[in-house]
């Protein structure tokens, strides 16, 4: 897709040619327009961006190569995936291999990536250098009570407040956290209901609410939080979440998904642990952890997380038990 349209190519003319006076031509460019709009929103708005990226990428290789890359030869691709072998991890290049073969198909082309050489390549090279995914740590009850406490009575001191409360408590993913709305909360005698129109596993927004209870330690409180920082930032409509520039302002613009891993970091790294292990995950993973060392059930962690897969919830349960129960404390070391 050398103009950059992911859409499929709908042959608009040929179906026309079967309206003899050619009258239906006009209805059919807007069912084009119409289903490539839907096309592209069958996946979200960060997944297309990686795409486009992988393409420019794997373009970019084949000009330096002098080799075509639409239509790509598998020989193009095993070449090329051997060739980022060395410095790219294996979700990166599964990523890749997906982006390639997604503009061959938009272009009515076929998908080398599904041909034998490169399935045997692509193979060899994940058990060559393994699967598994490095987690990023994440920030468990106790230490965000340590960052809590040490944050300064500013603007932006109470923003991040009740960032970083409702970013665990309900388990958001960071571009759930920014996506929220004035409209999304509402106040309620228990406490406040979240309604997450949409997320990475509900692409077809049918919505989710996420129940908070007030805490028993006001200053702990994520309801508190929010309602202070709202009244603070005289936040009437839209964005909850928004920039604070450094005179302490509160901008219209929303934070984005960048700034939660940043303000994690931040803070992180106050507490004397390396930032580098940290990211606008954490907050979620510190959620499903801190639960399963309080000993909930799965069941309960998936009410409140919204995760969909057990065997996702599972990763950070068994992060979780590593030290409990552990055999080498019978040692008597």
């Amino acid at each position: 897709m050398d103009n950059d349209n992911t859409s499929q190519n709908i042959p608009i003319n040929t179906l026309a040619k079967r309206d003899p006076a050619n009258n239906q031509l006009a209805r059919l460019q807007d069912l084009h327009h119409q289903a490539s709009y839907y096309i592209t929103q069958a996946k979200s708005k960060n997944t297309w961006k990686a795409y486009k990226s992988d393409w420019h990428h794997f373009q970019t290789w084949c000009k330096q190569h002098n080799a075509s890359s639409l239509p790509a030869t598998p020989e193009t691709i095993v070449f090329y995936i051997t060739d980022l072998a060395d410095t790219a991890k294996t979700a990166t290049i599964q990523r890749k291999l997906v982006a390639i073969g997604q503009y061959h198909r938009g272009n009515k082309l076929d998908d080398p990536t599904k041909s034998a050489p490169v399935k045997e390549c692509w193979k060899g090279l994940r058990r060559a250098k393994g699967t598994s995914q490095t987690q990023k740590s994440p920030v468990l009850i106790d230490q965000l009570k340590e960052i809590l406490f040490q944050l300064p009575e500013t603007t932006k001191g109470i923003r991040d407040k009740a960032l970083l409360l409702i970013g665990l408590c309900a388990g958001f993913r960071r571009s759930e956290l920014v996506s929220l709305n004035l409209g999304d909360v509402r106040f309620v005698r228990e406490g406040m209901i979240l309604t997450l129109r949409k997320s990475k596993t509900d692409q077809e927004q049918r919505g989710r609410d996420i129940g908070l209870p007030y805490a028993r330690n006001p200053y702990l409180c994520p309801i508190q939080s929010l309602k202070a920082w709202l009244e603070l930032a005289d936040i009437k409509k839209g964005a909850i979440f928004r920039r604070v520039n450094r005179h302490g302002q509160v901008l219209d613009s929303r934070l984005t998904d960048q700034s939660i891993a940043l303000i994690i970091k931040q803070y992180v790294e106050k507490l004397g642990l390396d930032s580098a292990g940290f990211a606008g995950h954490s907050l979620r993973a510190g959620l499903v952890t801190s639960l399963a060392l309080a000993g909930l059930s799965e069941s309960a962690i998936m009410r409140q997380s919204g995760h969909k897969s057990s065997a996702v919830l599972r990763r950070y349960i068994r992060h979780s038990e590593l030290f409990k129960d552990n055999a080498i404390d019978k040692l008597g070391l």
